[in-house]
This record gives C-alpha cells, sequence and structure tokens, in this order.
C-alpha cells in the first residue's frame, strides 16, 4: 500500500514540476527577429540604352564598366557616351551587368548590344534590381547647366510600394537645343528607407557619361 502511495505522490510531484517549468518558460520575453536588409548588389557594367521614338534608327548606347572592383584598375569609360539628336525623344532603358567572368571576347559591347544575345557566362543584374525595385531608385543629374536646361529624363517605371514610387530602369529622355555635358547616373540602395528621393540609403554605382546633343 505505502508503495502505491509513493508513487501516487512522485506522479503529484513531477505534475507540479512539469506546471512550474511551463509556468517559467511562458514568461520568458519574446524578441522579434528582424532579417538583415539585402546587401548590394555586385556588377561591372553599366549601359544606357535610348532609341529615338520617331526614329527607331536612330539608337545611342552608352557603357561604363569596371571589370576590378576593388580598385585596382580604373573603370573603362571609352565608350561612356551618348550623343543624342536635338528636339527628339528617345525611349530609354539602364542595363546592369555582372561580367566578372565573362570572357574578353564576349563582354557587351554598344554596337547593336542586345540584352537578350549576352553571353551565357554575364549574369544580368538588372533582373535583380528589377526584382528587388521596391529598395532601388536611380537617379540622374545633367551638367553644366546648359545640358540640364536641354535634356530631360522621366522615369517610367514604378514598384510596388504603397503608393508606387519610381524606379528609373526604364525612361524618357527628351532634348532641346544643341549641346554638350555629362551625365551622371546613380543606383541608389534603398531598403527599408526608400521614398521617392536620392538621399537614403547606399551607392550600388555611380558612373558618368558624355552626352552631345547635336
Amino acid at each position: 500500500m505505502k508503495k502505491i502511495k509513493f508513487y501516487y505522490g512522485c506522479a503529484i510531484f513531477a505534475a507540479f514540476t512539469a506546471m512550474v517549468l511551463s509556468a517559467t518558460s511562458c514568461k520568458k520575453t519574446e524578441q522579434t527577429v528582424t532579417p538583415a536588409p539585402p546587401s548590394n548588389e555586385f556588377l561591372t557594367t553599366v549601359l544606357f540604352q535610348c532609341i529615338n521614338t520617331n526614329a527607331p534608327y536612330d539608337t545611342t548606347t552608352s557603357l561604363w564598366r569596371d571589370l576590378t572592383p576593388n580598385g585596382s584598375n580604373p573603370p573603362d569609360t571609352s565608350k561612356a557616351l551618348l550623343h543624342f539628336r536635338k528636339n527628339a525623344s528617345y525611349k530609354c532603358m539602364v542595363f546592369i551587368l555582372d561580367e566578372s567572368g565573362t570572357p574578353a571576347a564576349q563582354l557587351a559591347d554598344t554596337a547593336h548590344f542586345n540584352i537578350n544575345t549576352i553571353s551565357p557566362s554575364t549574369n544580368n543584374v538588372t533582373t535583380e534590381i528589377r526584382a528587388r525595385q521596391n529598395y532601388h531608385l536611380i537617379c540622374f543629374t545633367m551638367t553644366p547647366a546648359a545640358l540640364n536646361s536641354n535634356l530631360t529624363v522621366t522615369r517610367t517605371d514604378y514598384d510596388n510600394n504603397t503608393p508606387a514610387l519610381q524606379v528609373g530602369l526604364d525612361d524618357n529622355v527628351t532634348t532641346l537645343s544643341p549641346t554638350a555635358g555629362r551625365m551622371e547616373v546613380v543606383l541608389h540602395h534603398q531598403p527599408n528607407v526608400k521614398n521617392g528621393s536620392c538621399e537614403p540609403g547606399s551607392i550600388d554605382f555611380d558612373v558618368t557619361y558624355g552626352v552631345t546633343i547635336n
């Protein structure tokens, strides 16, 4: 009889201990784990391609490339040039590539550039930026003032934020009088801080193209 009472007492003690442990566990402070913001994209090459909306044969493509992002060699800007006609409208697109593993003979070129025929060893980072458009913004700055007055870039693509904010991979360019200067193109990386302005976040790339309007 005592043996039965002993086991019964143990069962009561075990149940009480379990209740205490359960209560203690419930009192633990809950913690919210916030995922780290996505890191900056790796890229080597930025192209800006524009097609005259009234004369499709009038196409201009500029290319900026840096195959050594660690700074061991300067960027190749030999083809970072844009040639526009005066009083014209252009439909433009920004293309972003990672050519770090691309053979020299297969690197993108400004002559007849087509994003659909790039080398299989080239990573089309543009698709990644489109997929992450909610925290990316491309900003354009024209200098000197004469170029800024005669060339306008208007972003035409929007992200999925509420309200929707511009992205800048797709753009319209309009030109007026002949002039020349420089266009700075900057891709801003803005996870959780995108608000439509160029100030927040870090920078994925900052490239400059020479511009002429004839």
